[in-house]
């Protein structure tokens, strides 16, 4: 008689597994629609465009730089020797484009087609070609500067390649001025500015690569003594190796040093966790952008905490109504 009225065991399982498959089912769809919303949502490139100029700049300078002292570090008779520089940074895969070539006059002609590239990238000219020739020429220089390889150098090829990916060049570049000058010659009226999930997904590749890289520096920094400790910072203002600014007063305010020390790695490790949502985005971006300012201000390394503002404002949204 129970079982004829619904109201039965048998009936109860079965309502309780189709609401539990019905709950998987929804959670799934809610996934599956939360990802392709993350990453594939269409976005003016705008503001890809603005990082591309910012990136681009930086990308040029640290390569033209190269001019000053270009057969030394990079030419055939280099400083180290080409047996030496797979113990230095062994990789799985390493080419350069200076590994084809030996004749001086060749080298150089290549380093202006380079320096050529980066430029055209920043500017916005031939994009996205260009822009994957940048890439490929800024990999190129770091797998032959051995020695003189730093984050700086692996920010430009991320930044870089990722740009690209995205459609930097569609909006404040040569390309797209030129593309509003043959409308306007048509006649045709005002070219709005595309949206494209292209400009989303190199957008959330930087993004991403910058949570991977403050995790593993935040986490590494944990296996240092002076890290816990909160001596950290003192070692580093008192290295006259990195000192542009002298900082050694600090010393009388150790409680504030040990207090800057603990926050470093607070915010390093927070940072995946944090960035994301709208409440604490701004003041994590704000304490990236004092982080690096005061790694370029107070220690020599202005373009190493340049180009790492450039990256963390990729957390900006841009608003396409402007």
């Amino acid at each position: 008689m129970t079982s004829a009225s619904g109201d039965g065991p048998l009936h109860q399982f079965n309502a309780a597994s189709r609401w539990v498959w019905s709950q998987v089912i929804g959670s799934g769809r809610d996934l599956v629609a939360g990802w392709q919303s993350f990453w594939f949502t269409p976005r003016s490139p705008e503001w890809l465009g603005c990082l591309r100029i910012l990136a681009g700049l930086m990308l040029l300078y640290t390569h033209l730089v190269w001019s000053i002292d270009f057969e030394a570090f990079l030419g055939p008779q280099r400083m180290i020797a080409p047996e030496i520089s797979p113990q230095m940074h062994p990789t799985p895969w390493h080419w350069s484009h200076f590994d084809w070539v030996s004749n001086g006059t060749a080298l150089w002609c290549l380093h202006g087609l380079a320096l050529a590239s980066f430029l055209a990238f920043t500017i916005g000219l031939g994009m996205p070609w260009t822009g994957w020739l940048a890439t490929a020429f800024a990999i190129s220089y770091a797998h032959r500067g051995t020695g003189a390889l730093f984050g700086l150098d692996q920010m430009n090829v991320a930044l870089a390649m990722y740009l690209t990916l995205g459609g930097a060049g569609r909006a404040r570049s040569v390309d797209r001025w030129w593309e509003c000058r043959r409308a306007k010659i048509r006649g045709d009226g005002p070219l709005p500015v595309a949206l494209s999930p292209w400009a989303t997904i190199g957008t959330r590749l930087i993004q991403i690569q910058l949570c991977i890289i403050y995790w593993f520096a935040g986490t590494g920094k944990l296996q240092g003594v002076t890290w816990w400790t909160g001596e950290a910072l003192w070692g580093a203002f008192a290295s006259y190796q990195y000192q542009s600014i002298d900082m050694t007063w600090t010393y009388q305010y150790p409680s504030w040093l040990a207090l800057a020390t603990h926050l470093t790695i607070v915010w390093e490790i927070g940072y995946v966790f944090l960035v994301w949502s709208p409440r604490t985005r701004p003041l994590v971006i704000a304490m990236a952008v004092m982080v690096h300012a005061g790694i370029g201000i107070f220690l020599g390394m202005m373009t190493f905490g340049y180009v790492m503002i450039v990256a963390n404002l990729a957390f900006l949204e841009w608003d396409t109504r402007r």
